[in-house]
């Protein structure tokens, strides 16, 4: 048991495979520790079974939802599919959860195929007062948003005239529809605007994610792409 707790502490989900493929013994050791849940949660939701996504769904009634949020985030961000859990996960968006729990089971959703998903965090959104700028954030750097096209711009309106309104993130989202105008306003933002306000940096962020270009935050991220942009500008 000390093994299996250590492997769970330290995050090793192929070594707690090794040690047991118990679900009981993998939640008795994971008892109390919201590491080692969120370990577990990985565990069970990597290895399909209707005993381990029970405990996964018993324990988002607990106060270890936390970790299995942060769990289920683990595994999408490594692109695994955890789409059986989008009606116990959108569920629980819409019975209100707090805001950091909040963020992470949006996140989870947005990365999710099923078009069911993008629908929870809407409806959830448009109830709340964390629709902005927190989903604003995350439907910008989530997955395919292109299926409820309409319903995001309505929902990005109704912030445009308030202090949360970002026009970074705002065309970032645009130009993840198609919109040409805000994709041509996030390359003019990274070639020319202020790294010390963010805005290039923000710009850069956004045109990375739609060409997954993979750089990384900050300046250095942005020279990146502008350097990308420059070779794109200078092949066509």
């Amino acid at each position: 048991m000390s093994n299996l707790k250590t492997a769970l502490d330290n995050g090793d989900d192929d070594l707690v495979v090794k040690l047991t493929d118990s679900v009981q013994e993998i939640a008795k050791v994971a008892r109390g520790s919201k590491t080692r849940i969120r370990s577990a949660t990985r565990v069970f939701a990597l290895n399909k079974s209707v005993e381990g996504d029970a405990r996964i769904a018993k324990w988002t009634k607990r106060k270890s939802v936390e970790s299995v949020m942060r769990g289920l985030l683990d595994v999408v961000r490594e692109h695994e599919e955890v789409d059986r859990f989008c009606d116990l996960l959108g569920e629980k968006l819409l019975e209100g959860i707090r805001f950091s729990t909040w963020s992470w089971c949006v996140e989870t959703l947005l990365w999710m195929r099923v078009p069911k998903a993008l629908v929870y965090v809407l409806d959830a959104a448009e109830a709340s007062f964390h629709g902005s700028p927190g989903t604003i954030n995350l439907l910008a750097r989530g997955g395919d948003i292109n299926y409820e096209a309409e319903r995001i711009k309505r929902y990005l309106n109704r912030w445009k005239n308030t202090d949360m309104f970002d026009q970074a993130t705002n065309d970032w989202i645009l130009a993840k529809l198609g919109n040409k105008f805000a994709y041509n306003s996030l390359v003019e933002l990274c070639l020319h605007g202020s790294m010390d306000a963010d805005n290039a940096m923000r710009a850069a962020q956004a045109l990375s994610h739609i060409n997954q270009w993979d750089a990384p935050w900050g300046k250095e991220g942005t020279e990146i792409v502008r350097a990308k942009l420059q070779e794109k500008e200078n092949c066509s």
